[in-house]
């Protein structure tokens, strides 16, 4: 922290030494708006989770307008802040930096760096800080939707000479490259986990997989759900655990407060369900990632806590690694679609009971090494997507953290 309130970061390059200097936008940046009126530009862009990114002209996807002409252009290190919906949307990163000349939404609030005064990068990086700590959700005196660039002209900023802006930004841009990798590594990550379950289980009306294991080659068996899982409606009744659990797509069934850094249960956790490692969950919320709820083992501790509102199991004369890496695939999204009753997406939750649930109708493998031998394959491809998820992670803490020590 900050000793007095001092104008100097908490980090920063040797051989820099005093105070950053005191602005405001309007001294160090110039507001922007050229229309594409005579159609001159077609590079449309568009500003998304704080990145600027190509769309298609042409496409017919979304809200796109029947002439562009209306849009702005913008060159390269153009700096632009979007501000609509601001009260509903508190999520959104609301500043971009262009990389390229192109066109946006007459929407947006655009600003040109005077280059003299500040490193465009810098200026973004700093803008983005301050995004990340929701100062432009704080403007208007939290009443209106959106605001405008008149808004923004005596925002305060705090910055350093441009030697100090240069080295800063590269630092945090050499850390934002190391993420964009590290994202397009774990995409394709997933992609191929996809295609690896899409293989090595029946697709449609197949009885067999498209790809075997070697040394397995027979038909597949049908079999209902309840042939090998068992309810658990085991209560939390003497508090025997206070560990209150939730369902993370990368974690699994993991602590509440490691995961969203609170907690989120009631005080009285007698009326949970006490699960122990090795049973299953089922979670009924839906995503748009979980379309049809989420299914996961509990291997992070001994036991734990979780709502009542899911369905608890566990197995029997099945391989359990079989059954997670079954629940990482979506062919039980169909039976669950046939079983969840009308008005099956109130509050968030589906409509389906544990009985229609636990007879939901399964295909595997009748040789149980079959079994082992496919889990095996799965959980070592997902242990190293694991690996790499949490390695993203650390990699945006880092980010942020530097973002929190290197600004003021």
């Amino acid at each position: 922290m900050m000793e007095n309130k001092r104008k100097v970061p908490e980090i920063r390059f040797a051989g820099f030494e005093g105070e950053w200097s005191d602005g405001i936008l309007t001294e160090v940046a110039k507001k922007r708006k050229i229309l594409n009126s005579n159609m001159q530009e077609h590079n449309l862009l568009s500003l998304s989770y704080g990145k600027i990114k190509r769309k298609d002209i042409r496409s017919n996807k979304g809200l796109l307008p029947s002439s562009f002409s209306s849009y702005q252009i913008i060159d390269k290190d153009t700096i632009v802040f979007r501000f609509t919906d601001l009260q509903n949307d508190q999520k959104s990163l609301r500043v971009g930096l262009s990389y390229e000349k192109g066109i946006v939404s007459s929407a947006y609030v655009c600003v040109d760096p005077v280059k003299e005064i500040f490193m465009p990068k810098f200026l973004y990086w700093l803008l983005h800080y301050y995004d990340t700590q929701k100062v432009f959700y704080k403007m208007g005196d939290g009443i209106r939707q959106t605001i405008t660039y008149d808004d923004l002209r005596e925002m305060a900023l705090i910055f350093p000479s441009k030697e100090e802006q240069i080295l800063t930004a590269n630092a945090i841009n050499h850390i934002d490259d190391k993420i964009a990798k590290q994202e397009l590594y774990c995409r394709k990550l997933r992609n191929l986990k996809t295609a690896l379950l899409t293989s090595l289980f029946p697709q449609g009306k197949e009885t067999k997989p498209r790809v075997r294991v070697d040394g397995f080659n027979g038909e597949w068996g049908l079999h209902s759900l309840s042939e090998f899982a068992f309810r658990i409606t085991r209560k939390n009744c003497n508090l025997e655990s206070d560990n209150v659990m939730t369902i993370s797509a990368l974690y699994g069934l993991i602590n509440q407060s490691e995961f969203y850094n609170k907690r989120i249960a009631s005080s009285d956790l007698s009326g949970y369900y006490l699960m122990q490692k090795g049973e299953f969950a089922y979670n009924k919320s839906y995503s748009a990632d979980y379309p049809w709820g989420a299914v996961k083992r509990l291997d992070r501790y001994s036991e734990g806590v979780v709502s009542n509102l899911y369905i608890i199991f566990g197995i029997e004369n099945i391989d359990s690694d079989f059954i997670v890496c079954y629940f990482m695939s979506n062919l039980w999204h169909k039976a669950v679609s046939l079983c969840a009753k009308e008005g099956a997406r109130n509050h968030g939750l589906l409509n389906i009971s544990a009985d229609d649930f636990l007879n939901i109708p399964i295909l595997i493998p009748s040789i149980i090494e079959e079994q082992k031998a496919i889990a095996n394959i799965i959980m070592e491809y997902d242990h190293l997507i694991q690996l790499n998820e949490q390695k993203l992670e650390k990699l945006r803490n880092l980010k942020q953290a530097m973002l929190d020590k290197m600004f003021v």
